[in-house]
């Protein structure tokens, strides 16, 4: 028996005759008529359950800008006198059914066909408006049938998202005869079942596959045996073909299979053309003597990442490439050291080479030629970045720029100060600049004790104290060393050097490397001794006079400077007895004075006893008035006392730059020390020696 479907007709004129056509596709439902004034009529009818339109598989995801490619099977009655009309797919109903050719924004996108029973449409360069229900219609002479539910498509521009999709890394491949090519393709399946096969194949070798409409394993066409290999991981596939030949030029695809579908044999792959090279004679120069000939190499198309090469008699002939530099050192590089740089390149005949060393104003010096270039006792100048140029008469080639980074210690220190004139309470700031590579680090001393560290190259007073005035200098140093530090001298035995003795001279000072010394006298070139110390035996008068000290290593140099006087032997026993004199002279005033204070205290004592209650009042007065005149004077004597000379002297010499001094000056002193009450000296002198 027969299931009841639902059917809506209308009547129309075909070949003269009214017919009622179905619009509407059959539903199960219950036998009944409706007559309309429209003349349209709907009624439940038996019919036979060979209607039928099955799509397969009914919901497809795919990624924008990828071709989607639909199938749906139909079938109809046997009966002899149904004839199928016309087929159609469509997503949008007006009063009938629209065939999506005729939409415009599908206007050379789609395509469809049917061959026998089984009817396909193609969607290309889909777009996410393109997202809808797809149906599948066709129309007999006698009814239309619409397929339900026809066709799900999502279209995404999300990789992420889980679509049925087929893509290629690349659209067009070029390569040359006799060489390999590897195609790359990532798949996804938007059903839950994992792809139960893949494989790829070329549509052009249909012709030769069992079924024409079956696509057939690449691996398995005798044309390609022992010439493919096709490696899978998850969702990524390579197919590689050796040895190409140039009837291996055709269009390469990729299907993946599942139990209730198959995704990728209708959307385009990635298309192989193999090209041959050949060679032309492009231009002859005739009326040059020798002749000239200029020969063009060509082909199909321009494989990629390849270069050409010419050859000659079989042998190569190339123009530079591949040029590149290198050098002989791994480790840092210490300024005194040798550096041999080293050009090489590929060609044939041999290349030329011209080294380049880039300047700051990007202006490239020729530097020197041949394939090496050496950089002997390399100096700190030297740094730069170095690339070589190579040439032949087929042309040049230009290597990468090799950076050349010399390390040295310091070479030299400054010390600079903030403003010239200082007052006590001023915020001073003393600057220490230097050189080096790597960047140096900063010691601070004063009178040749370290201060605090770590303040950089500066120190700062925030408020300067005449306590602060000393002898400041800077050192500095990194990894590779420091310069001698300022040398310390003394004398043994200290002072004056009696006629006829002995006396000897020491110096020292801190440097990495060690330093080496030597002695000078002052307007004597040549030197004196060489040593930390220096012994003059059997002193003479011309043996007086000023000796400096030189410490010295490969980072740099200093000096300190002593004098030395030369005295008599009779001079010297004078000068002994005159300070033995005037010790005495001293001890003697020392005694009077205590003495003379103690009877004047005793005077006044016996004063107050015998005067009257009176006069002791008034005497009381006057002692009191008398004794105040005496605690301002003390008062005036400890001012004096108090008076506070601060003397800054920043001495700057240009000869050894590696440290300023900041030396304090005596006290000094006023004739009349009673007319200078309560005055405080602040005096700020700034020195510099030539």
């Amino acid at each position: 028996m027969g299931k009841y479907y639902r059917f809506v007709f209308e009547k129309k004129r075909i070949n003269g005759y009214s017919q009622s056509v179905a619009l509407l596709p059959p539903t199960p439902g219950e036998v009944a008529c409706d007559w309309s004034k429209a003349q349209r009529r709907q009624c439940l009818i038996e019919v036979h359950s060979k209607w039928n339109v099955n799509c397969n598989p009914e919901k497809i995801c795919a990624l924008k800008g990828s071709t989607v490619k639909m199938h749906c099977e139909y079938s109809h009655p046997g009966d002899r006198s149904i004839n199928v009309e016309k087929t159609f797919w469509f997503t949008k109903t007006e009063r009938d059914p629209l065939d999506l050719k005729t939409q415009e924004e599908y206007v050379g996108r789609v395509e469809d066909s049917c061959f026998s029973k089984y009817c396909t449409l193609i969607i290309r360069d889909v777009k996410e408006s393109d997202s809808a229900t797809y149906k599948f219609r066709f129309i007999t002479n006698k009814y239309g049938y619409t397929g339900e539910p026809g066709v799900q498509l999502s279209v995404t521009g999300y990789r992420g998202y889980s679509c049925n999709a087929v893509t290629y890394s690349d659209v067009r491949i070029c390569a040359l005869k006799g060489s390999s090519v590897s195609f790359y393709s990532n798949y996804n399946s938007y059903s839950n079942s994992y792809p139960t096969t893949s494989f790829w194949f070329s549509p052009g070798r249909s012709t030769v596959w069992i079924d024409s409409s079956q696509s057939e394993d690449l691996r398995l066409d005798s044309k390609y045996v022992d010439r493919v290999r096709v490696t899978n991981t998850r969702q990524k596939s390579t197919l590689t073909i050796n040895n190409l030949k140039e009837d291996d030029s055709a269009e390469y695809r990729f299907i993946f299979k599942t139990n209730s579908f198959s995704w990728g044999s209708d959307l385009h792959g990635t298309t192989l053309t193999v090209t041959d090279l050949q060679v032309e004679v492009a231009r002859i120069s005739a009326n040059q003597n020798p002749q000239r000939a200029e020969l063009k190499c060509h082909s199909r198309c321009t494989p990629a990442n390849y270069h050409y090469r010419w050859f000659r008699n079989g042998q190569g002939i190339d123009a530079p490439v591949l040029t590149s530099v290198s050098a002989d050192f791994t480790d840092d590089i210490f300024e005194g050291t040798q550096v041999v740089l080293k050009c090489s390149s590929d060609a044939n005949p041999p290349a030329n080479y011209t080294w380049y060393k880039k300047t700051k104003s990007s202006a490239l010096p020729r530097y020197g030629k041949g394939s090496e270039f050496d950089l002997s006792a390399i100096q700190t100048s030297d740094s730069g970045e170095y690339f070589c140029v190579a040439n032949n008469q087929l042309g040049e080639s230009r290597s990468e720029s090799l950076n050349i980074d010399v390390k040295y210690a310091p070479k030299r220190a400054d010390v600079s100060l903030s403003h010239t004139e200082i007052v006590e309470g001023d915020s001073v700031s003393l600057t220490c600049s230097s050189d080096g590579n790597p960047a140096p680090s900063y010691s601070w001393y004063k009178d040749n004790q370290v201060m605090l560290q770590g303040q950089g190259d500066m120190y700062q007073f925030t408020s300067v104290k005449s306590e602060d005035s000393g002898t400041y200098y800077c050192e500095v140093g990194n990894i590779y060393g420091h310069s001698p530090r300022l040398p310390s001298v003394s004398m043994n035995p200290p002072g004056y050097v009696a006629a006829g003795s002995s006396v000897t001279l020491t110096c020292s000072s801190v440097a990495n490397p060690a330093a080496t010394y030597t002695w000078y006298k002052e307007h004597s070139t040549s030197p004196a001794a060489d040593g930390q110390t220096f012994t003059i035996v059997d002193i003479r008068g011309e043996h007086g006079g000023n000796y400096y000290c030189q410490a010295r290593n490969s980072r740099g140099h200093h000096n300190s400077t002593i004098h030395l006087i030369v005295i008599s032997s009779s001079a010297s026993s004078a000068i002994a007895g005159s300070i033995t004199f005037l010790l005495l002279i001293g001890l003697f005033l020392s005694a009077f004075i205590i003495l003379r204070k103690k009877k004047v205290v005793r005077q006044i004592h016996q004063t107050r006893e015998g005067a009257g209650d009176n006069e002791t009042k008034r005497l009381g007065n006057l002692g009191r008035h008398q004794g105040s005149s005496s605690t301002a004077g003390l008062g005036n004597s400890v001012a004096q006392d108090d008076v506070c000379y601060a003397s800054v002297i920043f001495s700057k010499n240009q000869e050894e730059p590696l440290y300023s001094n900041f030396v304090p000056a005596e006290p000094k002193t006023s004739q009349n020390e009673e007319k200078e009450e309560n005055v405080e000296y602040s005096a700020i002198m700034i020195k510099n020696t030539p």
